[in-house]
């Protein structure tokens, strides 16, 4: 499990998830919640345990239940892997054109 980061994108390892720098993050699979740095990097740490799918009460699910409860999350606002996996995305708006979050291009500008 990786976290890649860079000055306005963050990724995770498979590219399933991404966070995008607006003014602060916004995380793929949490549309309409700005979070800093420290949030988005464990929302994307989350999104990945739950891509893995850990069985209820293993190691991982104890570590992702946490991470849920740091960021204020609860079972009805667990990440799933966007439509089609790797290539779909989201369209957001970033007040100096589009960008793409949720896929493998994930700082693609439009």
């Amino acid at each position: 499990m990786a976290i890649e980061v860079r000055d306005e994108v963050m990724s995770t390892e498979t590219g399933l998830h991404t966070a995008l720098r607006v003014e602060r993050w916004v995380v793929s699979w949490l549309p309409g919640r700005l979070l800093d740095r420290s949030e988005a990097t464990t929302a994307l740490l989350l999104a990945d345990i739950y891509d893995g799918h850990p069985a209820p009460g293993s190691a991982w699910w104890l570590v992702a239940r946490d991470y849920e409860h740091a960021l204020g999350l609860d079972e009805r606002h667990r990440p799933h892997p966007p439509a089609g996996s790797a290539g779909q995305g989201k369209e957001v708006s970033t007040g100096g054109g589009k960008r793409t979050i949720g896929s493998r291009n994930a700082g693609h500008v439009g």
